[in-house]
């Protein structure tokens, strides 16, 4: 399996800069930012500075003397957080030498031990790159691309460490996309931990399975940053992927079913169980750190016996109208079969698995479903969706001439 890498991700640093004169000055300017990015947050030298002595230092950023320059550089970073409003302000300066060191300083603010000395510094740097096109513009737009895929990085570390299963080279996946599963099998995390699923600007594809989706998770799943663009058309039902990301003809459960209220095509389901509801005031549809730089990408996700209500799915994806919202309860019967038919023919049967034990077999057409009548193979899984693993069904199947009766028990997905 191969894992998301930030390759060339210096590339377009200095392609703004080429013609403004700091060709020279930016090497220099660079070895000062890479020490102090390099070293613990904890190792770097903080002094703390009146407003005025910033506001000087700030002025000194332009001076004519390059040594001048250099030691009010030096003098900022080592303020760290204080300065940085004033940075911000400095760095819509015109003048550029003024703005370029601006916005180096606060992309070292970036590296900061403090969490929220960082949020700003990347909120800061958001509100530069979104100006109209311009050089200052641009580079705060290169320095938050760079940062993302850097944080995406060990983003990605951190969560494979605790148990996600992470993949790019999948056939069902939207070129330039990460698909990241969190199975209960696997999994050692905590909800707090699903945080970093928001440092991850090629997500594209994530699944839950068996992982309850507490209010801090949903809360979490809120703020992931979606598409900006409908999502990709679903891979036909005879291609769909297993939890474990292998793939298969079918997997039991709606191709991609879009959880609404309102869809007339939505199967006829139980009464909405009593379940997590999703804090409003705090949830906002759009986390502060999906900006310009980052490629939104979130197309589909899957909650695999979850434990999320319906209520909160089909909330959830009002939240997210371009992304697919796969719900289910978990149940897995164990059969395949082919979309777009007039019947629900099984094409294959999982061994192993409550369809295998129940005899059922290849050719076989299902006739009903726990009283359901069936019509297509899209209708079954639709109501397999709708059980809990534990459940006992009755699936009545035709075989030739003969109508025959299967009562079984519905096991789980699993890895």
């Amino acid at each position: 399996m191969m894992l998301f890498s930030a390759t060339n991700r210096h590339s377009r640093t200095f392609r703004s800069w080429a013609s403004t004169g700091f060709v020279v000055l930016a090497p220099l300017f660079f070895g000062v930012l890479a020490r102090a990015q390099d070293a613990p947050a904890s190792a770097k030298p903080r002094i703390v500075l009146s407003t005025e002595k910033i506001e000087k230092l700030i002025g000194q950023l332009g001076a004519n003397d390059y040594r001048t320059r250099e030691e009010a550089t030096r003098q900022l970073m080592a303020v760290g957080a204080p300065a940085m409003e004033l940075l911000a302000k400095a760095a819509r300066s015109n003048d550029l030498e003024v703005s370029y060191r601006s916005v180096r300083l606060l992309e070292a603010l970036l590296d900061d031990g403090e969490f929220q000395s960082r949020q700003r510094a990347a909120d800061i740097l958001e509100s530069l790159s979104s100006r109209s096109p311009s050089a200052v513009s641009d580079m705060a737009n290169d320095v938050l691309t760079i940062y993302r895929l850097t944080q995406q990085d060990r983003a990605i570390e951190k969560l494979e460490k605790l148990g996600a299963v992470i993949a790019t080279d999948l056939p069902q996946l939207a070129p330039g996309t990460l698909q990241v599963t969190i199975n209960a099998t696997r999994w050692t995390g905590k909800s707090s931990d699903l945080e970093m699923l928001k440092q991850l600007p090629s997500l594209g594809w994530l699944r839950f399975i068996h992982v309850t989706v507490d209010n801090e998770v949903l809360k979490t799943l809120t703020e992931l940053q979606p598409a900006p663009s409908p999502a990709p058309e679903a891979k036909p039902l005879g291609d769909q992927t297993a939890p474990n990301g292998k793939p298969v003809k079918l997997a039991d459960g709606p191709a991609a079913q879009k959880q609404n209220p309102n869809d007339p095509a939505k199967p006829e389901s139980k009464p909405a169980e009593k379940g997590l509801q999703p804090n409003t005031k705090a949830a906002a549809p759009v986390v502060a750190t999906v900006r310009r730089g980052q490629s939104s990408r979130l197309y589909q996700m899957d909650l695999f016996g979850t434990g999320i209500s319906e209520k909160s799915a089909g909330e959830l994806a009002s939240l997210m109208p371009n992304v697919k919202i796969d719900r289910r309860k978990g149940a897995l019967l164990g059969v395949e079969g082919m979309p777009g038919m007039n019947t629900c023919g099984v094409t294959n049967v999982r061994p192993g698995t409550a369809a295998a034990e129940a005899d059922i077999r290849p050719g076989d057409e299902i006739a009903t479903f726990d009283g359901v009548p069936i019509h297509n193979f899209e209708e079954f899984t639709a109501q397999v969706s709708t059980k809990d693993p534990g459940d006992r069904v009755t699936i009545e199947v035709r075989r030739g001439e003969q109508t025959l009766t299967k009562e079984l028990t519905l096991r789980r997905w699993e890895e």
